[in-house]
C-alpha cells in the first residue's frame, strides 16, 4: 500500500510540473521565446519527482543522522551537567517490516551515543500491535544506565486502524503496552520518574499519554497527574502542538520531547512544508526559558520514503 501511495505522489508531482512547465513555456511564447525550444529543454523536469522519490526509498531513508544539542538552564543541577539523553520517535514498525538490518544499524546508532537515558516519544506502531513481532528483539538492545522510557503517539492507539472496533482496540493497546514493557522499556502513563545522584540532587521525567491541540487526534494526557517538584523538569509528549496550547506559559515544565510531524518526510532546502501545519515542526524551539524539542522519527508513513528529512536521532546534553 506504501508503494503505491509512492506511485501516486509521483503521479501527483508530475501532474502539478507538468502544469507549471506548461503555464512557463506560455509566457514563454508570449516573449518570443518558441515554445517548442522551451519544451525540449524542459520536459526533463518531470524526471526530478520519481528519482527523488527512488532517492528518498533507497538512500535517504537509511542514512540515520545523529543530531547532538545542548541544552543550557540554570535549573539543571551540577551532578547532571554533561548529562546525556537520547531522543528517538515515531519509530513506525510497519516501516522496518523487511528491514531488520536497518534497524539494528538504528539500534548501534543509539548505543554508540553513550546514553545516560533514552526515550521514546511514540508511535511505535503505525496500523497494528503486529507491526512488532521480529522487531521488539532489536529494540530491546536498547539501554541506558537510568533507564528507557516511552510513551503513547496518536497511533499507538490505534486511532488508524479500520479493522478493529473500539471495544476490539482496548486488548490491542494493553498489549502494545505490555510489549513495550516487556523489552525493558518503562513506558510513562500519566506519571513520572525522579532520577537521583548521590548528592541526592535529582530530575524528573514526566511522561503523558497523547496530548493534542488538534481534535482530530486523541487526548488522554493528563499533566496535573504527573507534575513534580523537581528543579528541572523534562516532559515527553508525542503531539508537539501540545506545548503552545497545554504547556509553555502555563506550567513550569523545562524542557518538552515531541514527536509526530516527521517534518513530513519532504524538506526542500530552507522549507519544508510542514512548517504549514505545526508551527513547532523540527528542531530546538525556546519561550521564556522553556523548551521544545521535536524529533522528526526513524520510520515512516503514507510513503516509505525520507526527501531531505533524514531519519533522526536525537542526544541532549544538559549543561548546568
Amino acid at each position: 500500500m506504501e508503494f503505491a501511495t509512492a506511485c501516486l505522489s509521483i503521479l501527483i508531482a508530475d501532474l502539478v510540473l507538468g502544469v507549471v512547465l506548461l503555464v512557463a513555456g506560455g509566457v514563454a511564447a508570449l516573449c518570443r521565446f518558441s515554445f517548442r525550444k522551451f519544451w525540449k529543454y524542459a520536459w526533463w523536469l518531470l524526471l526530478v519527482p520519481p528519482a527523488a522519490m527512488c532517492y528518498g526509498i533507497v538512500v535517504e531513508r537509511n542514512c540515520f543522522k545523529v543530531n547532538e544539542v545542548e541544552i543550557s538552564d540554570e535549573n539543571i543541577p551540577e551532578s547532571f551537567d554533561g548529562y546525556r539523553i537520547v531522543q528517538i520517535s515515531d519509530i513506525h514498525l510497519r516501516s522496518f517490516e523487511n528491514r531488520h538490518k536497518a534497524l539494528q544499524r538504528a539500534v548501534d546508532k543509539i548505543m554508540a551515543q553513550n546514553p545516560d537515558l533514552i526515550v521514546f516519544t511514540g508511535d511505535i506502531i503505525s496500523l497494528s500491535v503486529d507491526e512488532t513481532q521480529g522487531c521488539m528483539e532489536i529494540l530491546s538492545g536498547l539501554h541506558a544506565p537510568d533507564g528507557v522510557f516511552s510513551i503513547m503517539g496518536n497511533h499507538d492507539y490505534l486511532t488508524h486502524s479500520r479493522e478493529l472496533t473500539e471495544a476490539e482496540k482496548l486488548p490491542e493497546i494493553a498489549r502494545l503496552r505490555e510489549i513495550e514493557n516487556s523489552a525493558g522499556w518503562k513506558m510513562l502513563e500519566n506519571e513520572r520518574v525522579d532520577i537521583y545522584r548521590p548528592d541526592s540532587s535529582y530530575i524528573s521525567v514526566i511522561g503523558i499519554e497523547n496530548l493534542s491541540a488538534s481534535p482530530q487526534f486523541p487526548s488522554y494526557g493528563n499533566l496535573d497527574a504527573a507534575l513534580s517538584p523537581a528543579p528541572f523538569k523534562i516532559l515527553l509528549s508525542h503531539d508537539p502542538s501540545a506545548w503552545e496550547a497545554f504547556i509553555v506559559g502555563k506550567t513550569d515544565i523545562d524542557l518538552t520531547l515531541s514527536g509526530h510531524t516527521h517534518d513530513m518526510q519532504l524538506a526542500l532546502p530552507g522549507f519544508s512544508p510542514s512548517s504549514l501545519f505545526y508551527k513547532q515542526h523540527k528542531g530546538l524551539y525556546e519561550e521564556n526559558g522553556q523548551y521544545l524539542y521535536v524529533n522528526i522519527g526513524l520510520g515512516e508513513t503514507i510513503f516509505p520514503a525520507r526527501i531531505g528529512a533524514r531519519p533522526e536521532i536525537t542526544v541532549l546534553v544538559l549543561k548546568s
